[in-house]
């Protein structure tokens, strides 16, 4: 038992790092710019986090959970970016919005068989 939470500990700290390595990277080299990036920056923060998400923790899916774990994290990206556009300017922390969504919607819907 005191295996699961520093698995489910270390998977989101590497789900952080490979979100933001697609995020900056895939970004910078699509060289998009003028508010697009309020799209591509989710998208590859939604990607990074659910790949490593599943490779990390396939043990404790099931079939279902696949499809389920893919729309909450894309749901919760964009969530991430309506918070982006509704609150005020509050610096750099915004940044981290659309990945924050994409976590918890992640993990939202893996709560009973991980949590």
């Amino acid at each position: 038992m005191k295996k699961k939470p520093l698995n489910i500990t270390i998977t989101i700290i590497i789900q952080i790092i490979i979100g933001h390595i697609l995020a900056f990277t895939g970004t910078f080299v699509a060289g998009v710019g003028n508010g697009w990036e309020l799209i591509f920056i989710p998208f590859w923060y939604s990607v990074g986090v659910w790949i490593t998400g599943v490779v990390s923790l396939k043990k404790y899916f099931k079939k279902k959970h696949y499809f389920l774990t893919i729309i909450g994290t894309i749901i919760g990206s964009i969530l991430g970016v309506v918070l982006i556009l509704i609150t005020p300017p509050i610096g750099f922390i915004q940044f981290f919005f659309p990945l924050i969504g994409a976590l918890a919607g992640f993990y939202f819907f893996l709560r009973k068989n991980i949590l």
